[in-house]
This record gives C-alpha cells, structure tokens and sequence, in this order.
C-alpha cells in the first residue's frame, strides 16, 4: 500500500494557474497526507485530493484559496477522509467538500471557511459516518453554509462553534437511517432557515 505525502512549509507560498496541491493515489490503500503550514492558492481548487481506496488527511494551520472552484475538495471511494485544523479556507464555489462513498469523513477545527458560489462546508459519505465541526465562523453566498450527508444507517454530527452565515440554509443534516445532532454554540444569520435536519 503507497502512501503520499505533501507539505508546505510555514514560509512557503504555494501558487498555481490549475489545482494549488492536486493528489491522485489511485488504487493504493495507503494514507494520502497533505500538511499546509504556508499559503496555497490555485487558479482552480486549491487543493483536489482523491483516492479510490485509500484514506486522505489534510491538516495545517496555512490558508488555502481556490481562485475559480472550491478551497479543499477531497473524495475517496472507501476511505475515511480527515480535514482537520486548517487555517482560513476560501472556494469561488465550495469552501470545503470531502465526499467518501464509504468511509467516514470528519471536518473538525477549521479556521474561517468561504464558500462563494456553493457551500461553505459540505460533508457526504454514502454509508459511513460524517462529523463538522468547525472552529471558526463559515459563509456561503450560494448554499447552505453546512452540509452534512450520510445515507443508510451513517450519522451525520454538526457543532459549531463561530458564526454561521448563508443566503439560503444555515446548517442542514440529511441522514438515510442514522440520526442527525446539529448543536450551534455561535450566532447565525440564514435566509431561509437557520437549522434544517432531514431524516428517510
């Protein structure tokens, strides 16, 4: 099983007309590790990281920047997918997306995340269990700000702990037959619902 790993070092600026970091392992069941201490900006995704049976990981307190699409976009057939302690996430359309069809997907201690065009953060697994929480304010202009998905008996858990802000939704949780919790500890301004949760 191969592994890959990529960092960027706390003074390094990382900048691209395509995808900042792009991370394919293919068939490999090993861990894919992206660690961002400096600045990563790309003319497309900032980061696009898939995999079709190994895990990824991405952590690092740098700011990430997709210029045209999304921030971070992670997916995994069977994986787990683990976006953990970033810096300040920013995607003209999805702040953050990690979508596993299997595994678990867990998107916790994030700094402030944008989703412009999209959603701020989304969060889909098709049958394992998927947990948000970030630990800073998220924005969305054109979606939900979170997006938490899980189908047949996967979990969905949100907590929040900044301000969440969206035009449309706030923080909606869909579960097949898994239960869906959303606890809010910050403010939130939503034009159409603050907290929607949807279960089969």
């Amino acid at each position: 099983a191969g592994t890959v790993t990529t960092a960027v070092g706390a003074n390094s600026n990382v900048t691209a007309t395509g995808n900042g970091i792009f991370t394919d392992s293919v068939i490999s069941t090993g861990l894919t590790t992206i660690a961002v201490a400096g600045k990563v900006t790309g003319g497309s995704n900032g980061i696009s990281a898939t995999a079709t049976a190994g895990s990824i990981k991405v952590t690092g307190a740098g700011s990430v920047t997709g210029t045209t699409k999304a921030g971070i976009l992670a997916a995994s057939d069977t994986g787990n997918i683990d976006i953990l302690s970033t810096g300040a996430i920013a995607g003209a359309t999805d702040g953050i997306r990690a979508t596993s069809v299997s595994g678990n997907v867990n998107i916790s201690g994030t700094g402030a995340v944008t989703g412009s065009g999209g959603v701020g953060i989304a969060g889909v697994s098709g049958t394992g269990n998927v947990v948000i929480a970030p630990a800073s304010t998220v924005s969305s202009t054109g979606g939900e700000a979170i997006r938490g998905q899980a189908g047949g008996a996967g979990t969905v858990t949100i907590t929040t702990m900044g301000k969440v802000t969206s035009n449309g939704i706030g923080i909606q949780g869909i579960t097949d037959l898994g239960t869906t919790t959303i606890t809010a500890n910050g403010a939130g301004a939503a034009a159409t619902a603050g907290i929607l949760a949807n279960g089969a």
